[in-house]
């Protein structure tokens, strides 16, 4: 959770085997070109697709995170990983906004 996937022609999810319920997998902003995602007996370049076929990232985001620079993290203006995380009792708590941001920083 409260992820930022911008892999380029990677591919973020990987999937072997059905996780259990326990697992999530949401909150995160992705960004990657060519197939997205595989699954036993499926893959997608879409991420709609992924999310209405798996029931993950139902809370995720599909975007360019909008980096102040490839070697500067910081979320820009308008970046759609502002307030996309979910609050993480302990770990995120100081956050600004209608929630958490996806990624290290906080805008």
């Amino acid at each position: 959770v409260n992820n930022i996937l911008d892999l380029g022609a990677g591919k973020p999810y990987g999937i072997v085997t059905w996780l259990p319920a326990s697992v999530v997998i949401d909150h995160n902003l992705v960004h990657a070109t060519g197939t997205l995602a595989t699954w036993p007996g499926g893959s997608t370049t879409s991420f709609s697709t992924f999310q209405t076929t798996t029931g993950y990232e139902a809370d995720g985001r599909w975007g360019e995170p909008a980096f102040v620079a490839s070697d500067d993290l910081r979320l820009t203006a308008g970046s759609p990983a502002i307030d996309l995380g979910m609050p993480l009792a302990g770990v995120n708590d100081d956050w600004n906004g209608d929630g958490p941001d996806a990624g290290v920083h906080e805008r």
